[in-house]
């Protein structure tokens, strides 16, 4: 009897040492994560999505959130911007569709650098989305500035069976951020 209070003493005093230790351990959370970056085409691309606002994802693979342009423009961390549809002119008809640690996207490259967008869902303005894993979409900074369409934006979006384009989008729709650095 006394072996196995002594024993279970001892397990219950392990694992307090082992919350104990825990609580001490700093979590890393969304405010310490920073980007180094990658350049193609000239342009020092993240090489991670934005989540919560102003804030990177923890993994390159991470889909983040979706936001509508508006709100897109007002997501980079400090020192980022969303890139314009110029910008995003470079990945047009490019890129390999790919799974990286089971998330598909399109992996973009120049030489050794690389970035690989997720192909993160998106929804339209009426509801509609599409299924996180089929299709990406990404905003630009670019708005179409015309008296018709004025509720327009440029956006970025690929999927597995279509190349990567650019395109009008409904400013409602709400898409993927993926930054580029201020110069």
């Amino acid at each position: 009897m006394k072996r196995v209070l002594f024993c279970s003493l001892a397990f219950v005093a392990m694992a307090l040492v082992g919350l104990e230790a825990k609580a001490q351990a700093p979590a890393v959370t969304q405010t310490q994560i920073t980007d180094p970056g990658v350049v193609i085409n000239d342009i020092t691309w993240a090489t991670r999505n934005v989540g919560e606002p102003g804030k990177f994802v923890e993994n390159s693979w991470d889909y983040g959130k979706l936001y509508t342009f508006v709100e897109a423009q007002l997501t980079c961390p400090s020192g980022w911007r969303v890139p314009t549809s110029q910008e995003f002119a470079y990945f047009r008809r490019r890129g390999e569709w790919t799974n990286a640690f089971g998330i598909y996207g399109k992996a973009f490259s120049q030489g050794s650098n690389v970035i690989f967008l997720p192909a993160a869902d998106f929804s339209v303005a009426d509801g509609t989305s599409v299924v996180q894993g089929s299709e990406g979409g990404y905003w630009s900074s670019s708005a179409l500035e015309s008296v018709t369409d004025g509720n327009k934006a440029f956006s970025f979006s690929f999927s597995e069976q279509n190349p990567s384009t650019t395109g009008l989008s409904d400013k409602q729709d709400k898409f993927s951020v993926r930054c580029v650095r201020r110069q």
